[in-house]
C-alpha cells in the first residue's frame, strides 16, 4: 500500500484522495492474481485532457498483452474507462489504474474545460491539487492563485496553465466588461485576433494544426491553433528551425526542410515523453 501511495504523487485533496487511492489499490490487488514477472509502466504520472477528448490508453507492459488488463477509475464521472480508451467527461481529477497478474500501475487524469469566458472580477475554480503549478499568461487579464481560482481582472484575453512536472495543460480564457457581453460563439470558423489558422486550405479538415511560418534562413515560428466552440484560436507561439538551407527539400540531404501540409501521426523530442497523446520518440 505504501509503494502505490508514494509512486504516485496525486492526492486531491488529501483525506479524500487517500481513500481513493486506498479504494482503487484494494480494487486492482482483490483481483486473482498469480506470481509472475509481468509488469505495467504507464510512460507518465498525469496527463492532462479536454472535456470530451477520448483516448486509448497504451501502458509499458512486460509479460503481458494489453488485452489482458483490468481498467479502473477512481471517478468515471470525470474520467470514464471503456476498457483501455478514457473519455474525459468533465472537468475535474481521476486517477485511472490498470492490473492483471499481479501487477499494477496507476497514473492521474486532469480534465480541463477547453476556454474559460467570465466578465470582469467573476472567479472560475480550476480543478485543484497541492501539487499542480498554476499561472497566467497576462496577470492584466486574468490571475490565478495557488489554490487554482482564477479571477478575471481586466477586458482581454489570455492563457491560463497547469503544469506537472512535463505536463503541461493550457486552457484560453476571455474577459469582457459585463455578463451581458459575454460573446456569442460562431458556429462557423472565423480569425480571432491572432490567428491565422482559418485562413489555411486545410482547416476544413480538423480542428488542431501545428502551424510553421517560415521566417529565412533556418528561422521559423512555430504556433499551435485549435477549432474552439467553431472560432480556431491561437494557443501557443513559440521560435523553430527548419533545415540549415531553408524549406522546399528536393532530394534527402540538401539540409532543407519539405513545404507542405502533413499529417501528424507521432511526436519526438530529446526529452523524455511529457505526456503526448500520440506515440512518442
Amino acid at each position: 500500500m505504501q509503494t502505490l501511495i508514494r509512486t504516485f504523487p496525486f492526492h486531491t485533496p488529501a483525506c479524500k484522495a487517500l481513500a481513493c487511492l486506498l479504494a482503487l489499490s484494494l480494487m486492482l490487488t482483490a483481483l486473482p492474481f498469480g506470481a509472475s514477472a509481468a509488469s505495467i509502466n504507464f510512460p507518465i504520472q498525469v496527463g492532462f485532457l479536454y472535456e470530451g477528448d477520448s483516448l486509448a490508453l497504451v501502458p509499458r507492459l512486460s509479460g503481458l498483452s494489453l488485452d489482458e488488463l483490468y481498467w479502473a477509475s477512481t471517478n468515471p464521472a470525470v474520467a470514464r474507462m471503456d476498457g483501455n480508451r478514457l473519455t474525459a467527461v468533465e472537468e475535474g481529477i481521476a486517477i485511472i489504474g490498470a492490473a492483471a497478474d499481479g501487477a499494477w500501475a496507476v497514473c492521474g487524469a486532469v480534465v480541463l474545460p477547453r476556454a474559460i469566458s467570465l466578465a470582469s472580477g467573476a472567479q472560475y475554480a480550476l480543478p485543484y491539487n497541492p501539487l499542480l503549478e498554476y499561472a497566467s499568461a497576462d496577470s492584466r487579464v486574468a490571475t490565478v492563485d495557488s489554490a487554482g481560482k482564477v479571477t478575471a481582472v481586466a477586458p482581454g484575453t489570455t492563457l491560463l496553465g497547469l503544469r506537472f512536472n512535463g505536463a503541461v495543460g493550457i486552457v484560453p480564457i476571455t474577459v469582457t466588461d459585463s455578463l451581458s457581453a459575454l460573446p456569442d460563439f460562431p458556429s462557423s470558423p472565423q480569425t480571432p485576433a491572432g490567428s491565422a489558422a482559418a485562413d489555411l486550405e486545410c482547416a476544413g479538415e480538423t480542428d488542431q494544426i501545428v502551424l510553421v511560418d517560415y521566417e529565412g534562413g533556418s528561422r521559423a515560428t512555430v504556433s499551435f491553433h485549435e477549432k474552439i466552440d467553431g472560432v480556431w484560436t491561437q494557443l501557443y507561439e513559440t521560435e523553430g528551425f527548419v533545415g540549415r538551407n531553408g524549406i522546399d527539400k528536393t532530394r534527402e540531404g540538401d539540409g532543407r526542410t519539405p513545404s507542405g501540409t502533413y499529417n501528424l501521426s507521432a511526436a519526438f523530442g530529446i526529452a523524455p515523453d511529457p505526456g503526448a497523446n500520440l506515440p512518442y520518440l
